[in-house]
């Protein structure tokens, strides 16, 4: 089944870096019946355009509708082969801590597909910070990664330098580290929802400014 799931993953997203599976906590596991974490990634239609945000907010909005498509052509799969799939919920409570209870650019992370930059944002070995991240609970017994996660980001300081706010601290992320030795997350937040006349509104500056391997060119 595995090596099933692996080739219509390939079709769906042609390029392997692009989906991998991860371990998930034995709490949720038993929780939600299920045994990993299918992880996968859309990147950003254009690697190298410095979006303004509100279009940044366009982009995101409509790349989450290709995701969501991809991603039902993965639930079909699944349920066609009658492997049982969960979506764990991606927004962060409504408790002013931002904090989601489950972590997609964490099960990322140990699915082997990229780092955590020093804005806290997923950083993917080939793409950068240009991707979305969709995840599925799976029910389903797969290899999953096992190697050491640690930052890539060295003496970089782009996104450090590129909050027009100030917000991020500069230091390295490690798989211990509390986010907010990282970022102000609270104060980066109240500037990524949106305008007073209702417009969507992201920043999105770091990430435009993170050139991790200048996109594996």
């Amino acid at each position: 089944m595995f090596s099933e799931l692996s080739a219509h993953l390939m079709d769906v997203f042609a390029d392997s870096s692009l989906f991998g599976f991860s371990q998930i906590d034995k709490s949720l596991a038993e929780r939600e019946g299920c045994k990993c974490a299918l992880v996968t990634l859309l990147p950003y239609p254009d690697l190298e355009y410095c979006y303004e945000p509100r279009e940044y907010s366009v982009m995101l909005s409509d790349l989450r509708k290709k995701h969501t498509e991809k991603m039902n052509r993965i639930k079909a799969f699944l349920d066609a082969n009658s492997v049982k799939y969960i979506t764990p919920p991606a927004s962060p409570k409504d408790d002013g801590n931002y904090l989601a209870e489950f972590s997609y650019k964490r099960v990322a992370t140990h699915a082997g597909l990229g780092f955590i930059g020093k804005n806290t944002v997923f950083v993917h070995y080939k793409y950068a910070q240009r991707v979305r991240i969709s995840c599925l609970l799976l029910d389903l017994d797969v290899p999953v990664f096992n190697g050491e996660i640690h930052s890539q980001c060295s003496d970089c300081d782009l996104c450090v330098k590129a909050c027009p706010f100030g917000y991020i601290s500069g230091r390295a992320w490690h798989i211990d580290i509390h986010r907010n030795e990282l970022l102000d997350y609270k104060k980066c937040a109240t500037k990524t929802k949106h305008t007073s006349d209702g417009d969507h509104y992201a920043c999105g500056y770091c990430v435009m400014a993170c050139k991790y391997q200048k996109h594996s060119e």
